[in-house]
């Protein structure tokens, strides 16, 4: 947060971040008044050297690798660092992490239902093991779409319809082996047309959804929606980050969340199989140039790429 016009001013104001994070002392650390942790003043100024010494913070964001189109993909410099400065600096409290746990013990629960094992003697003892040791999500995709305001930062984003990011995502799902896929958005209008094209699937492939508040205004994302309680969509994109961050795989879009599941994941899998959608198109090394003021992106078609871009429109 650099409130001064001049930006050749390398000082972090410590204070104003500390204030600014206080209101998040629900979610992170074990200090009420801070973001992390118990020692928190010195954790917290050694974060933010950390950040400033490897971002040169406060910088241009707009040079940010994986959150805009003319940046790119996370580079492993990069995702190296946020990992280490989430394991060094970041603690979840327990509430949020009970909260996790708790919802994919529930999808556990309803995995052993289907198959028919919920009157077998010692299902309670099983669903523990799996929850706790084998991770109920390891065999689930877990796929990020950023859109709503995002057009102005990657038009990347935008490059498919509502049928065609459907298509990708089964596609992507099936080709590698996952049970299903969570699905995570701030664009209420996609979600609820994924899920229910979901439900016609015959192959067994499931969608999960967690379910965060997100704006009825179109085009604006939860976090410029002031209708919506501040300390409410924090713990949701929190939830759905730590949640996604247990699943075997990642497909997504550009943008800080799909930054931050990669620095939280737990599963070390979801690392290796990591991809953004317009890879799954276009060779990373020849992306589009449009413009991003364009509004009708071109598609490759070439049959050297892994998919083929459907043909639907919304």
């Amino acid at each position: 947060n650099n409130n001064n016009n001049n930006n050749n001013n390398n000082n972090v104001n410590t204070n104003s971040l500390s204030l600014s994070c206080a209101s998040s002392s629900h979610l992170f650390g074990a200090s009420s008044s801070h973001l992390f942790g118990a020692s928190s003043s010195h954790r917290f100024g050694s974060f933010v050297r950390s950040v400033r010494e490897f971002c040169g913070f406060p910088g241009d964001f707009t040079r940010l690798k994986g959150v805009v189109a003319q940046s790119g993909g996370i580079c492993p410099s990069v995702l190296e660092e946020g990992r280490r400065l989430v394991r060094n600096h970041i603690r979840i409290r327990p509430h949020i992490i009970a909260k996790r746990d708790k919802f994919i013990e529930n999808y556990v629960m309803m995995r052993m239902m289907s198959n028919k094992l919920k009157h077998e003697n010692g299902h309670k003892d099983q669903l523990l093991h799996v929850h706790r040791h084998a991770n109920g999500f390891t065999n689930l995709l877990a796929v990020h779409v950023r859109r709503t305001d995002k057009y102005s930062e990657s038009y990347l984003n935008f490059m498919f319809t509502k049928h065609q990011l459907f298509n990708l995502i089964t596609q992507h799902a099936r080709a590698k082996g996952y049970d299903g896929f969570l699905m995570c958005t701030d664009d209420p209008q996609l979600k609820d047309f994924i899920k229910a094209k979901s439900l016609l699937l015959d192959d067994g492939l499931e969608c999960m959804t967690y379910d965060a508040c997100l704006s009825p205004l179109f085009g604006v994302p939860p976090h410029f929606d002031d209708n919506i309680d501040g300390y409410q969509k924090a713990e949701d994109v929190l939830l759905e980050v730590l949640l996604m961050g247990r699943c075997g795989g990642f497909l997504s879009t550009l943008s800080n969340v799909a930054n931050g599941v990669l620095f939280f994941a737990e599963n070390e899998k979801l690392l290796e199989n990591h991809e953004y959608f317009h890879n799954l198109i276009h060779p990373k090394n020849e992306q589009p140039t449009q413009s991003p003021h364009h509004t009708t992106p071109t598609h490759n078609t070439n049959t050297q790429h892994q998919y083929t871009t459907p043909t639907h429109n919304t």
